[in-house]
């Protein structure tokens, strides 16, 4: 089995940033992807998130004193997860 996921947000304002003169937090379009089975009582399944290793933030703290200064809060590159088990 196979599952594809976009997942894409557009720009937004900061936090502290009343006046909208500071710049956009950028949208962006992020990529997952997961393979996985079964046979008989064992599964197993292995994902990536965000495939192509986008360095991005979805969340920043806008200076209220310096235009175009603010606090950025990076999220995860990319992310491999394995997983396998047994059922009963």
């Amino acid at each position: 089995m196979f599952d594809g996921v976009a997942r894409m947000f557009g720009s937004r304002r900061m936090d502290n940033d009343s006046t909208n003169v500071q710049p956009l937090i950028p949208g962006k379009t992020l990529v997952d992807a997961r393979i996985g089975g079964e046979y008989e009582k064992f599964f197993w399944s292995l994902s990536v998130q965000n495939v192509f290793n986008s360095h991005y933030f979805e969340y920043a703290v806008a200076s209220a004193f310096e235009l175009g200064t603010y606090n950025a809060y990076p999220l995860p590159g990319r992310t491999v997860l394995a997983k396998a088990g047994v059922t009963w």
